[in-house]
């Protein structure tokens, strides 16, 4: 019976402190900070204290570092607006400066981004450590204003990536039915394919011996380049990229239109992983991917072929299958 009276005690201890937060939180007018407002750029330090910008221009949003531009990935850029849309200040907790170190809102614990709106608009907001009692809640200052604030609708989580996450990662983007030839080199030797319309059939020829493959798994191997997606992004100032120069594999396509691409993948780099849990280094195969010729309707995207991604094994095998099709 006591022990039932003391918990009794402490869920209505509980209640108490949850309603006064509840009125103090129904005293402060909920202050929306960008809703309603076209928000053009963003800036701030990823997990790995890259500066990255996001911005927009024009219609599409793009990711500059110190070293590249990239195009952005969409998503990624809906969703940290959408949340941004909806990022509000629900409760002032102090105005003293004193206070930033218990809610990690101080210099060195602190993750400040800044967003620009309107015309000639920004603020600096300054994100702390998670609280409250929502989903997406957590403490922030504002420009280099003293109060703390409880917020919700967007914590500092979402600007602690890689800045690669924040890129597209489309290698290339075709329509592989109108691709006509491949040509693969690896470890010394070339493969080369190519495809032949005989009777109203479409059949793969391996031009080597001069006899058709099975069609149906050459079709299926091809679709490595309907959307051809790099795992990874490195850049030289985190990286020797000097040592990029042989190949290990090369993939020639060409398509109907003569656009042709050319892919490279190269020996395996050991590349740091890093989230807000952990850091992992791994083995991956950096790739590089050049346009030929003129790019026609056959590729509707193709990455830049100065930007070096990197892929898994799993990838890296499926890229090699092509060796696995069985001449009939």
């Amino acid at each position: 019976m006591k022990k039932l009276t003391s918990w009794i005690i402490l869920i209505l201890i509980l209640i108490l402190i949850l309603l006064i937060r509840i009125s103090v939180r129904s005293h402060y007018k909920t202050k929306f900070l960008f809703k309603g407002k076209e928000i053009i750029k963003i800036e701030f330090k990823d997990i790995d204290n890259k500066d990255v910008v996001l911005k927009k221009e024009n219609d599409d949003w793009i990711v500059l570092t110190a070293t590249a531009i990239y195009p952005a990935n969409k998503e990624r850029i809906k969703l940290i607006l959408e949340k941004l849309e909806g990022f509000k200040l629900s409760e002032l907790i102090s105005k003293k400066p004193s206070t930033y170190e218990n809610y990690q809102l101080n210099e060195s614990s602190a993750t400040k981004i800044r967003v620009y709106y309107g015309k000639n608009k920004s603020k600096d907001i300054w994100f702390g450590k998670t609280g409250g009692f929502i989903y997406n809640e957590c403490y922030v200052r504002i420009d280099e204003k003293p109060e703390v604030y409880l917020a919700s609708g967007i914590t500092s989580d979402e600007f602690m990536d890689q800045f690669y996450h924040y890129c597209s990662r489309t290698i290339l983007k075709s329509d592989i039915d109108k691709i006509n030839f491949v040509r693969v080199r690896i470890d010394n030797k070339t493969y080369e394919f190519k495809k032949e319309l005989k009777d109203d059939a479409t059949t793969w020829v391996n031009l080597k011996v001069s006899k058709k493959i099975d069609s149906e798994r050459f079709n299926s191997y091809l679709r490595n380049f309907d959307e051809f997606i790099g795992d990874v992004i490195i850049e030289p100032t985190d990286y020797n990229l000097d040592k990029l120069i042989k190949p290990i594999l090369e993939i020639n396509l060409k398509y109907e239109d003569n656009t042709e691409v050319l892919i490279y993948v190269y020996d395996k780099l050991d590349v740091k992983i890093r989230s807000k849990w952990s850091t992992n280094t791994l083995q991956l195969y950096p790739v590089k991917i050049k346009c030929l010729t003129s790019k026609g309707p056959s590729v509707e995207i193709i990455s830049n072929e100065n930007i070096v991604y990197c892929i898994y094994d799993f990838r890296f095998k499926n890229l090699k299958t092509i060796l696995e099709i069985p001449i009939l």
